[in-house]
């Protein structure tokens, strides 16, 4: 059952309720006043009110709409909802890819460098897409050595920016960044008087400390906040933020896409040379910033989290707060026998339903445990308990359905419409980030006592290719309808969580494959 239910209408008090409530209390105190009809003069002015009631009754309504997270429609409501509990929304990922700058002839032969070629940090590498080309920028100076004909270089689906501003030397000093949308963990702050840390807040700040905040509003826009000076050193002179702007989905690119770069290079000798680019390997997974709906079900669920992690939910609950997971299974002895005891194994499934990296493996156990190079563990776990996160376990589920097609509907029609039902069904996410309820890993699908039943019902993924709208019934035959070559539930284990597989379409009229 989905958390977040339609806009509620508290007041019900549209135009027509208030123009009857209207009339009943003019009839009630003007006896005399008979002529109802809509054109004569003194009912107009009753209507004016009745439509000027409804305006504000309108708006009172969506003002209560947002005044609860389960109804709320706005971002900046559903933030503030979430700064309550002191939960920090999270933001865009940008994407990443190692890219190879060659130095080639005239023809475009690579060839080997006669000195050191240098292209300096920030150089820009693009995909051929014109005029939508997506951009990446050369995070660190790269040098193709002397004899080389190439080297490689981290690129990222972002743009640098450093502003500066002279400080006032007051307390409670606050900036807001110029560029949008700020990319999350990109800000490096410094003053006169030293570099500063970005810090969650002021508490456990001292007058020594040069610590500031970053809060990103509705708009993704930045405000950078410093200390009192007695929570958090005042900073002096200039301050200077640089940070970097973009990321998200965009990134996410297949390989030998990126095939563009910008700007004119020379080598060390000052010989002009010529620089290509492309990607052997496909990006890093870009994330957009969680979707209002996908907030509506994350802050509750911090709300739910503690401040460590015990129950078994609690695992779950602690990666699904990581951008990148989607969806998230932790089992232990009790669920799973072969698990060993004072053990459990954390299934993660993340957005893009690609294996999980050992990079966000490690930013999950970061969650829970000391990991080198990640921040203190926010939910720190029981410090005897074993825990194992690993890339979840997918079930292929393959249909064939003897399909009939409706009248003057193509057979291309009908299979991309039965297509599109099996996809939805099958999604990780639902198209506005929220959670799809209707598939989920096998110790999720349960019976009414809530023990797992572990099977795929038949008749959902029946259902999903009846009701396509190109569809007029499915084939009453043994073998129409197949789940993995069977008519029958699929069972799946504890662990796996299903996948759509090859679909194969048979035209019940012509008995030829769609």
């Amino acid at each position: 059952m989905p958390i977040t239910p339609d806009s509620l209408t508290f007041t019900d008090k549209d135009f027509s309720a208030l123009r009857r409530r209207l009339f009943l209390l003019v009839q009630s105190t003007f006896t005399e006043w008979t002529d109802f009809d809509e054109a004569a003069f003194n009912n107009i002015l009753v209507e004016l009110f009745a439509r000027a009631g409804e305006v504000l009754t309108f708006y009172q309504d969506r003002q209560a709409n947002e005044s609860r997270i389960v109804t709320a429609l706005l971002r900046k409501s559903v933030l503030a909802h979430g700064k309550l509990i002191g939960f920090k929304a999270p933001g865009a990922i940008a994407a990443r890819c190692p890219i190879k700058f060659s130095n080639v002839n005239t023809s475009g032969v690579p060839t080997a460098a006669a000195a050191d070629i240098v292209i300096p940090a920030g150089t820009v590498v693009k995909t051929n897409n014109l005029p939508t080309a997506v951009l990446f920028e050369l995070l660190e100076d790269l040098t193709i050595p002397a004899g080389s004909t190439h080297a490689y270089g981290l690129c990222e689906n972002s743009t640098f920016v450093s502003e500066a501003y002279v400080s006032t030397n007051q307390a409670n000093q606050s900036y807001r960044l110029s560029q949008t949308p700020f990319l999350d963990g990109s800000l490096v702050a410094s003053a006169g008087n030293g570099a500063y840390s970005v810090v969650d807040s002021f508490v456990s700040s001292s007058a020594t400390s040069r610590d500031c905040t970053v809060s990103v509003d509705e708009n993704v826009s930045a405000v950078v906040r410093f200390g009192t000076g007695i929570r958090g050193v005042i900073p002096l002179g200039t301050i200077t933020f640089e940070y970097r702007t973009w990321g998200g989905l965009v990134g996410r690119l297949a390989t030998n896409t990126i095939t563009r770069i910008e700007g004119s290079f020379t080598d060390v000798a000052a010989t002009p040379v010529r620089i290509v680019v492309t990607n052997d390997e496909s990006t890093t997974v870009g994330i957009d910033r969680p979707t209002v709906g996908r907030l509506r079900e994350l802050i509750p669920l911090a709300f739910r989290m503690p401040r460590a992690a015990v129950a078994r939910e609690d695992y779950e609950i602690g990666a699904l707060l990581i951008t990148s997971i989607a969806r998230a299974l932790h089992l232990t002895s009790n669920e799973d026998v072969a698990i060993g005891e004072n053990e459990g194994f954390l299934f993660l499934l993340p957005a893009d339903g690609q294996p999980a990296s050992q990079t966000l493996i490690d930013q999950v156990m970061a969650q829970f445990f000391n990991v080198p190079g990640y921040p203190k563990p926010p939910f720190p776990s029981m410090s005897t308990y074993r825990l194992s996160a690993v890339t979840a376990l997918r079930k292929v589920i393959n249909v064939t359905a003897k399909i009939f097609r409706r009248k003057q509907v193509t057979g291309p029609a009908a299979k991309a419409s039965v297509m599109a039902n099996l996809n939805a069904f099958f999604n990780i996410l639902n198209p506005d980030g929220t959670v799809n309820q209707r598939i989920n890993f096998g110790f999720y699908l349960q019976d009414k006592d809530g023990n797992p039943t572990r099977l795929l019902a038949y008749s959902d993924v029946f259902n999903e290719v009846r009701d396509a709208s190109g569809v007029l019934r499915i084939g009453a035959g043994y073998g129409d309808f197949l789940l993995n070559g069977l008519q029958a539930d699929v069972e799946l284990e504890l662990k796996e969580f299903p996948q759509l597989g090859t679909v194969v379409l048979i035209d019940g009229d012509t008995s030829q494959e769609l």
